[in-house]
């Protein structure tokens, strides 16, 4: 028998509530992912409902990025009358609470209590905007949003940026950007990637995510890093605090790594079109000129990209970089009639007998 939309908020409630609960298991989890995948949309009320008490206060957020948003007005429209759907169903849970969970309803009840004026500025007074920022190959783009924060995008960067009276968020769903936020107590700052979240209230920093990598560096003030959950449910989250010229890494797996000493200067050295190098990879080396220059470059052999290239380049000029490149890796570069660039390994001279 299938559930009503109603009833299907009420299990999804009751399943979010029990996920807060530190008697939650590893098994308890896995029934959780159980339900999600037995149908779409216990996914979608498990999600919309998280999304409520998360406006709310009561639950920490998961930290994966968004879908595209729509058009700002229509999403706007569209998301308030799920926030009200779904805080109708979680209000009639509370007046009738199964007997084992009842406790932890009537405390979260006390939480909505408090939260009214949360709930108002949501459903009676909805400001949210939506925007959505990207540049292509080569370009890079300054953007100042409303609260007066300064986002300055560095090449191939796509960002999704979210703005209401309760919060400020950016979804970084690939590339490079150096925030200058406005402070703004009532309002905290958000950025999130796929591998994490970076929270501040007035600060400037540089997030960068590429290759499914998150690096974060602080030029001024203090922020605060973390890798994202497994699932729902997960307690795991660890959390790191970084100050002026520190940094802090989160790998392809979702590691959160030791704070580090950043050099702010070099990690900004892309607002002049300059990338440093520190005994890089050319297979890496190769892929950031690609972010800057529509070109194909090859490399003969394979191997060749394990070769390590250190220095300061010139993004500007490309033939100029890939010259200083091949000379510092011992190479050859040769240019087809189609674009393509070759570059190979210097031609074995044979001795004469």
């Amino acid at each position: 028998m299938s559930l009503s939309w109603d009833d299907r908020l009420k299990h999804a409630a009751r399943r979010l509530v029990q996920a807060q609960d530190k008697a939650f298991t590893s098994e308890d989890r896995k029934m959780l992912e159980i339900w999600l995948e037995e149908d779409p949309d216990n996914r979608k009320a498990f999600e919309q409902m998280r999304d409520v008490w998360e406006h709310l206060g009561v639950v920490e957020p998961d930290f994966s990025p968004e879908k595209k948003y729509a058009h700002r007005a229509e999403l706007t429209h569209q998301r308030e009358a799920e926030r009200k759907t779904s805080l109708k169903a979680l209000f009639n849970l509370f007046f009738k609470p199964n007997k084992k969970l009842a406790a932890a309803f009537i405390s979260l009840a006390i939480l909505v209590i408090f939260c009214l004026p949360v709930i108002k500025m949501h459903l009676v007074e909805p400001v949210e905007t939506f925007y959505s920022y990207n540049t292509a190959t080569g370009e890079q783009k300054t953007v100042t949003l409303s609260d007066g924060s300064i986002l300055k995008m560095n090449v191939s960067s796509s960002i999704s940026v979210c703005m209401s009276k309760g919060y400020r968020r950016v979804e970084m769903n690939n590339g490079e950007v150096f925030f200058t936020v406005k402070p703004d107590s009532e309002r905290p700052f958000e950025v999130r990637t796929s591998k994490g979240l970076v929270r501040v209230l007035g600060t400037a920093f540089n997030v960068k995510t590429r290759k499914d990598m998150v690096a974060v560096d602080v030029d001024h003030g203090k922020v605060q890093v973390q890798n994202a959950p497994k699932g729902p449910g997960d307690m795991r989250v660890k959390a790191l605090t970084l100050l002026s010229g520190q940094g802090a890494d989160i790998d392809a797996g979702g590691r959160l790594a030791p704070v580090r000493t950043s050099n702010i200067q070099q990690v900004l050295a892309w607002q002049q079109h300059q990338v440093v190098f520190k005994n890089t990879p050319l297979s890496s080396v190769l892929q950031e000129l690609a972010l800057y220059h529509k070109v194909n470059i090859k490399l003969a052999l394979e191997d060749l990209g394990k070769k390590r290239v250190t220095g300061t380049f010139d993004m500007h000029n490309l033939e100029q970089t890939l010259k200083i490149i091949a000379t510092a890796a011992s190479l050859q570069m040769e240019k087809n009639t189609n674009g393509t660039i070759t570059l190979s390994g210097e031609p074995v001279v044979k001795s004469r007998s």
